[in-house]
């Protein structure tokens, strides 16, 4: 056997010896998960959604608190004879109801047969919250009700003729 051959050998034994040692070295790696519900950044990151969520309920709930007129509660003068049936048939609103005008119009306008309120104007940028509690009143009343914590932030108005709900949002300059 010559000093070249040995050599050829030995290289190649040292090449083959080198490749299993780097291809156990990718196999002994661990594999990585990405996130899991445990790892701190995930709970970080769910901790300040959340956060977040309720600074945006909190400013929502403050414009629209802001918004009204005065604190004092007025009396709703509406002659209920002189509107059609299913704006006076009492409708119970069960555990009451805390959340966004437009969604609370619609559903009392799905509930009375009547298509989804018309939106005119430019809606803010948080959306207005209403707040009721559980009782028994026509649907009537429970959209004046509905105007009156808008304040005016928006004109909420009821055609009875057009079997319509109309919300009119003010301009930044006020209600037009």
């Amino acid at each position: 056997m010559s000093v070249f051959s040995c050599l050829k050998t030995s290289t190649f034994a040292l090449a083959l010896a080198a490749f299993v040692v780097g291809l156990s070295g990718c196999a002994s790696k661990p594999q990585q998960t990405l996130m899991s519900e445990s790892d701190p950044a995930v709970q970080s990151l769910n901790e300040s959604a959340l956060r977040i969520a309720r600074a945006a309920e909190q400013a929502a709930l403050s414009q629209s608190v802001a918004a009204k007129r005065n604190r004092v509660t007025s009396e709703f003068k509406i002659d209920l004879a002189k509107l059609p049936p299913e704006l006076r048939d009492p409708l119970l609103l069960e555990n009451g109801f805390n959340g966004e005008l437009e969604p609370f119009l619609r559903s009392i306008a799905d509930v009375i047969g009547w298509p989804a309120p018309i939106i005119l104007g430019n809606r803010p940028t948080t959306p207005l919250q209403v707040n009721f509690t559980e009782q028994r009143r026509p649907p009537a009343l429970w959209i004046a009700d509905a105007g009156y914590q808008a304040g005016s932030m928006a004109k909420i108005t009821i055609n009875a003729q057009l079997r319509q709900i109309t919300i009119r949002y003010a301009e930044a300059g006020g209600v037009r």
